[in-house]
């Protein structure tokens, strides 16, 4: 059946300033929002108690990019279904690639080409979701993409980032308390492990990328961890609910510097002058 993956963007304009945003940069067909459906599902989680927000669909359809999105093994993604919600004076905009399954192997220097549009209509905030990963299992309560759209708004509001939502998130800058550089950090679905957390900068946004554990001592486990043309299209939508208060900072110049290669060649797709044409080289 595969895996459906998700992206986020929440703004702090009203819908119809995203709508017109979107008919201005892509091609749109609009459907008629199911909102019959979506009101059941937000007054269901009402009932529960762990809906504290009305998560409000206010329009639906489909977004045609005017570059396709290719992807690692030839082929790419043209179109988008889509959904706005409106929740507490924040609007977020729910896309959802077609074909469902291909979106981890787009190449990361078209995914930055694409969201460099949001990011310079100015979204607050950049994530992602796989539908693979039990909401439930890490924090929500009930498996609804309600609750995480709810917790994106909630972020927002408050101005901080206490928690990553996906291994690649994005951010306005201020949200942040962390400075640029390579941190370590806990990973608490892995008890006693800890992994990498690298935070920079990117036009007005700080860009958090959460690298697992790596070997930097290994060059072989560096490249099969982060030198993947598609890892941050992998990295954006898998949710991590990574807490930021454990992350330590690393003063070790050469590993930042070595990260900040890599981000740079995934961002540019200039691979061969990067640390990973290098391990390929070698």
């Amino acid at each position: 059946m595969g895996v459906d993956h998700y992206m986020y963007f929440v703004f702090d304009d009203a819908p119809e300033e995203v709508i017109e945003f979107l008919e201005e940069t892509f091609r749109v067909m609009m459907d008629s929002p199911k909102t019959d459906y979506s009101n059941r599902v937000v007054n269901y989680l009402k009932r529960k108690g762990v809906l504290k927000k009305n998560v409000q669909l206010t329009h639906e359809g489909v977004v045609f990019l005017q570059e396709p999105l290719r992807v690692g093994d030839g082929g790419t993604i043209e179109d988008a279904d889509f959904r706005l919600y409106e929740v507490s004076g924040y609007s977020v905009l729910e896309l959802h690639p077609n074909p469902r399954n291909w979106w981890p192997n787009v190449r990361d220097v078209d995914l930055f080409k694409f969201l460099g549009k949001f990011l310079k209509e100015g979204a607050v905030l950049v994530s992602g979701y796989r539908d693979d990963i039990n909401l439930e299992e890490i924090g929500f309560g009930v498996n609804s993409r309600y609750l995480l759209i709810q917790w994106l708004v909630d972020i927002a509001r408050e101005g901080i980032v206490r928690k990553i939502p996906s291994g690649l998130t994005m951010v306005r800058k201020g949200y942040v308390k962390l400075g640029e550089g390579l941190y370590e950090v806990s990973i608490p679905w892995r008890s006693n492990k800890r992994g990498f957390l690298f935070v920079t900068e990117l036009i007005d946004y700080t860009v958090l990328w959460f690298l697992g554990s790596v070997d930097f001592n290994d060059p072989e486990n560096v490249y099969e961890s982060l030198c993947d043309p598609w890892q941050l299209s992998n990295d954006v939508t898998m949710p991590v609910m990574l807490p930021l208060e454990t992350a330590r900072r690393i003063r070790r110049e050469e590993l930042e510097k070595l990260v900040k290669r890599i981000f740079n060649a995934h961002v540019s797709g200039d691979y061969e002058s990067s640390p990973c044409g290098e391990i390929w080289r070698n």
